[in-house]
């Protein structure tokens, strides 16, 4: 039955508006309807389905329709095109179907249902409960599906890694080619990640290196080559929930080449609404239906503080929930996750004698600064009392901020540390704040004959994979792995043998606590796991840690809130 032109499934012709109308199109050149295989398989394809003047048979993509010809023409060659968009991509072959490399809990199941009813999607997965797998099991399915052929992943510097050597090697079931941005000048993703075929491309960038030219354009040469079948993945998606900041505009410049796009956070809302909105603008800004954050705050927000400028409450929260549920997930460990509880403990130390002389005389000029009316905004008072927690870490701030501080001679904090190690022998994790703490803290593990890795600002990339994978290697030796929560709170998992974790100082920022808590407390944790938070008395470094268990930032109290905070050591 030759045809001659385009007929539809009765033999009547078929016009080119029709054929277009087959909305995602498998496409076979070169074979004949005589082809005797037809007689087994024609028939029993679904939806519309026709041989063309150029000698092509047309069909929809579905599922079922890819596994009949794949298993009737094995040897054939297929064409995919988008419909009436017209985007061509060459397979040489038909994709097998996406099957799960591991197990999914219950939400994450859950979540996946959801994700597939939408283009873009929010996964808002407390940190620990496996939001990596999800997405990543979805951008399987979307590939599998034919529907795009590649992902490019933004998150933090380390993490961006991570998702490549050890995500995508414990998830990912379709075949790959990845890489990750490794630097201005060895980044460069391998030339096979721009080309099509039956392998998923992946490409992992650090959100900080879009703020560069080299990295933005490669992630851009990227989203180009995979222009409209391309997912766009923000791990840690908090970290463009500030809308003005360069790295949040890069993401923003690239969306548009996503024909499909996810959000990640355990922490979407860490101060007001408005961190949310920004996440959004970059999934789609119809969800949330303001595209300026003016409007969007005009209409959700309460204003007040100084000059009106800050969020001090939401409105109108129903119909903000109504729009933003549809398009994401939410998830708690509590609600999901059958995990050991947290258990907490403080150790109290006593300040040496030159730490107490010095802290006095800063506590009395910074209290004078306060009565007198010098210190009008809670930043000033904050980095003040920074200042006086630095001296119960044994920091002597330099007067002049060009030159180190000074270490003072007796460090009473490292000397609690290292009692506390001494009873609590195993695995541990030390965060600290200042950069400064690690050093001392690794001199003095050293000096005691422990072994240890650091991983924040300046650790190189190269060595953040290797101390990452020694402190998880129960047959390394090494016990101590030394950070801060802003370089390894997000991203990082750090259970299994690890069961203790010692904050040596801690930030001012809630977001930072709770995250860097959860590199142990997650998927994975079997035992009971201990946070120990080193406490100098006669200091407010209870009562920081009291601000941080109330989920609040240093940004969110007021004047008076932080004199009772330095009245609290008396």
């Amino acid at each position: 039955m030759t045809r001659h032109g385009a007929k539809n499934i009765t033999g009547e012709p078929m016009s080119q508006a029709n054929i277009h109308a087959i909305n995602r199109q498998l496409r076979m050149s070169s074979v004949s309807s005589e082809d005797p295989r037809w007689g087994s398989v024609f028939l029993r394809l679904e939806g519309r389905k026709t041989f063309t003047s150029k000698g092509e048979f047309v069909c929809e993509d579905t599922g079922r329709n890819r596994e009949m010809l794949k298993s009737a023409f094995p040897e054939r060659a297929f064409l995919e095109t988008l419909g009436d968009q017209g985007a061509e991509t060459y397979r040489s072959g038909m994709r097998d179907p996406y099957v799960q490399k591991t197990k999914a809990y219950a939400h994450q199941t859950r979540a996946l249902d959801l994700a597939r009813q939408k283009q873009h999607f929010a996964l808002f997965l407390e940190q620990g409960t496996g939001k990596t797998k999800v997405a990543i099991d979805r951008a399987g399915e979307l590939f599998s599906e034919g529907k795009i052929d590649a992902a490019l992943v933004i998150t933090k510097k380390g993490v961006h890694s991570q998702w490549i050597n050890e995500q995508l090697p414990t998830h990912l079931s379709c075949p790959y080619d990845a890489a990750y941005w490794g630097g201005k000048d060895k980044g460069r993703p391998p030339i096979n990640l721009f080309s099509k075929g039956d392998r998923m491309k992946w490409f992992s960038i650090n959100v900080d290196a879009l703020n560069g030219k080299n990295g933005f354009e490669k992630a851009l040469a990227f989203c180009k080559a995979h222009n409209k079948r391309l997912m766009i993945i923000v791990d840690e998606s908090q970290i463009i929930k500030n809308s003005k900041a360069k790295r949040s505009k890069a993401c923003y410049d690239l969306a548009p080449y996503a024909s499909h796009r996810m959000i990640l956070t355990g922490t979407p809302i860490a101060k007001d609404l408005t961190d949310e909105w920004s996440q959004f603008k970059f999934l789609d800004d119809q969800i949330l239906g303001f595209k300026y954050l003016t409007a969007f705050r005009n209409h959700y927000c309460i204003m007040g503080g100084f000059e009106n400028r800050n969020v001090v409450g939401v409105r109108n929260l129903p119909e903000f929930r109504r729009r933003v549920d549809p398009y994401s997930f939410r998830v708690t460990k509590e609600g999901e996750l059958d995990l050991p509880p947290k258990v907490y403990a403080a150790h109290v130390f006593e300040m040496g004698d030159e730490q107490r002389k010095h802290y006095k005389s800063l506590k009395a000029t910074f209290s004078t600064m306060l009565d007198n009316g010098e210190i009008v905004s809670v930043k000033t008072a904050a980095v003040l009392l920074m200042r006086l927690q630095q001296v119960t870490c044994g920091i002597l701030p330099s007067p002049n901020e060009d030159d180190p501080p000074v270490e003072l001679p007796d460090n009473a904090r490292i000397d609690a540390l290292m009692d506390l190690i001494e009873q609590r022998p195993g695995k541990t994790i030390i965060w600290a704040r200042f950069r400064h703490d690690i050093t001392v803290i690794v001199r003095a593990l050293e000096k005691a004959g422990h072994k240890a890795v650091t991983y924040f600002g300046d650790t190189s990339q190269r060595e953040r994979e290797e101390n990452v994978s020694s402190f998880l290697d129960p047959t390394s030796g090494i016990n101590y792995f030394v950070s801060n929560p802003a370089a390894g709170g997000t991203g990082l998992n750090l259970q299994g043998e690890c069961r203790t974790a010692i904050y040596y100082s801690n930030s001012f920022s809630s977001l930072d606590r709770w995250q860097s808590e959860d590199r142990i407390h997650r998927i994975g944790t079997t035992k009971t796991v201990t946070y120990f938070d080193l406490v100098c008395a006669g200091s407010p470094d209870r009562a920081i840690l009291a601000n941080l268990r109330n989920k609040k930032s240093i940004s969110e109290l007021a004047i008076g809130d932080i004199k009772e905070m330095l009245n609290d050591d008396e």
